[in-house]
């Protein structure tokens, strides 16, 4: 069981960093504004179901694998990065990137799929999960 003191530092470290706008809250907004509301839930659709992927692999032992391994985490890490920047020059590349534009099917599924990997390789979202308390 956790004691009283480990849970309260808990919650405090949780609202400091849910209050911060990481990766996903800005993917969501970028595309919302690009692509108008239902780019911005097809993308939130693809960040919780992440959420639901992260909940399932730190049941799994991923988070205490993250814990454990400084290489790991990196590895996590430079990933998430590596793929926000990846999507940062793809978008700037793209010759119609800022411009609004009604979306089609094929960019709800490209959509979708990002927002999955952008919080799939946020090591945060692995490291605040519940199962790392019991440790």
């Amino acid at each position: 069981m956790i004691d009283l003191k480990t849970f309260t530092l808990f919650l405090a470290a949780a609202a400091v960093v849910i209050a911060a706008p990481g990766p996903d809250i800005l993917y969501v907004i970028s595309r919302g504004i690009s692509g108008g509301r239902r780019a911005g839930l097809v993308s939130a659709l693809g960040i919780g179901t992440a959420e639901v992927l992260q909940t399932l692999l730190a049941v799994l032992g991923l988070a205490a694998l993250l814990q454990a391994s400084l290489a790991a985490f990196l590895i996590v890490k430079y990933a998430g990065a590596g793929y926000l920047v990846y999507l940062g020059v793809h978008t700037i590349r793209e010759r119609n990137g800022f411009a609004l534009r009604q979306l089609n099917t094929a960019r709800r599924w490209d959509i979708f799929r990002q927002g999955v990997f952008t919080n799939l390789l946020n090591p945060k979202a692995v490291l605040f999960s519940p199962s790392c308390l019991n440790s």
